[in-house]
């Protein structure tokens, strides 16, 4: 089994564009972290992920304080990554769990560990035929037009690749 943690991004994403559900029915063991949980404010999202830790779909690591301090200290060394998203890479490090982020920064200094982002996720709901390929690419595309940050040509060549 995949031990995978997200950061807010992904989580907000999927949210989005309605594939959240699908996302936790991947055969993976999913984690995250209270930072990330407390970075999501919009109500309605934040109530749906309340939801998956209370039926233990996802679990939420918490920072004791010698771990806080750490994170605290990854933050001072990258002031372009938000607390939460520091906290992602330090579990995500500590645990060897994959990191799920969209984000260059956290991609950008979590070189020793396993990255992917919601390209990487789609494939795997197609790989595990959670949903069909016209309707990933409809999804995606639809986050491409809410998400300015994704990677356009990536995006392009997944369409690409999946419709071939």
């Amino acid at each position: 089994m995949k031990f995978i943690i997200s950061d807010t991004c992904i989580f907000i994403d999927l949210l989005e564009i309605g594939l959240i559900n699908e996302f936790f029915e991947l055969p993976f063991e999913f984690y995250t972290t209270d930072f990330v949980v407390n970075e999501i404010k919009h109500t309605v999202q934040s109530q749906i992920i309340k939801e998956f830790i209370t039926f233990k779909k996802l679990r939420v690591l918490h920072a004791a304080p010698d771990e806080l301090h750490e994170i605290v200290q990854i933050s001072g060394d990258h002031p372009k990554l938000s607390l939460s998203d520091c906290s992602v890479f330090y579990f995500g490090k500590k645990n060897s769990l994959t990191v799920l982020t969209n984000d260059k920064a956290l991609r950008k200094i979590s070189k020793e560990i396993e990255v992917h982002g919601i390209l990487w996720i789609l494939d795997c709901l197609l790989l595990h035929r959670i949903i069909p390929k016209n309707r990933v690419i409809e999804k995606l595309q639809e986050l491409m037009e809410i998400n300015q940050r994704l990677p356009l040509h990536e995006c392009q060549k997944k369409i690409k690749e999946w419709t071939g």
